[in-house]
C-alpha cells in the first residue's frame, strides 16, 4: 500500500490529481492496476487515506505553538514557521491533490467523502490552534 501511495504522490506532483490515472499510479508503484483495486476503490479513496496519513503532522505543527514560552516571541514564531515549512515540503503533494480532488472537476462519487474528510481535518487543525492559543 505504501508503494501505491508513493506512486500516487509521484503522479500527483507531475500530472495533478485529475491528470493521474490509476494505471499510472500502479506503474509508478511497480505493480498493476488490479493490485491498486485490492486496496482502494478509486483515487478518491486513496486520497482520503493519504489525507488521513498527514493528520498527525498537521496536529504536531499546531501543538508546536504551545512550546517556547522560554523563547522570545519572534523566535518562537520563526521556529514554528520553519517547522511548518518542513511539514509542507514533506506533504504538499498530498495537500495539493486533496484540494484538487475537491475542485469543480471532481466527478467522483467519492467527492462527498473527500469533502467530509477535508472538513474534519480542518476542524481538528482549527481546534488545535485554538487550544494552543489559549494555553
Amino acid at each position: 500500500m505504501l508503494a501505491l501511495k508513493s506512486g500516487a504522490i509521484h503522479g500527483f506532483t507531475k500530472e495533478g490529481y485529475h491528470g493521474t490515472t490509476i494505471k499510472q499510479i500502479a506503474k509508478a508503484a511497480d505493480t498493476i492496476h488490479t493490485t491498486f483495486y485490492q486496496y482502494f476503490n478509486g483515487k478518491a479513496e486513496l486520497i482520503v487515506a493519504m489525507g488521513h496519513d498527514t493528520e498527525p503532522a498537521l496536529l504536531v505543527i499546531a501543538g508546536l505553538l504551545d512550546e517556547g514560552p522560554e523563547r522570545p516571541f519572534h523566535q518562537a514564531v520563526r521556529d514554528w514557521l520553519d517547522d511548518y515549512d518542513r511539514m509542507w515540503t514533506q506533504h504538499h503533494a498530498v495537500f495539493d491533490a486533496y484540494w484538487e480532488a475537491l475542485g469543480e472537476r471532481s466527478d467522483s462519487d467519492q467527492a462527498p467523502t473527500i469533502k467530509r474528510r477535508a472538513i474534519s481535518l480542518h476542524q481538528a487543525w482549527s481546534r488545535s490552534l485554538i487550544v494552543s492559543s489559549h494555553s
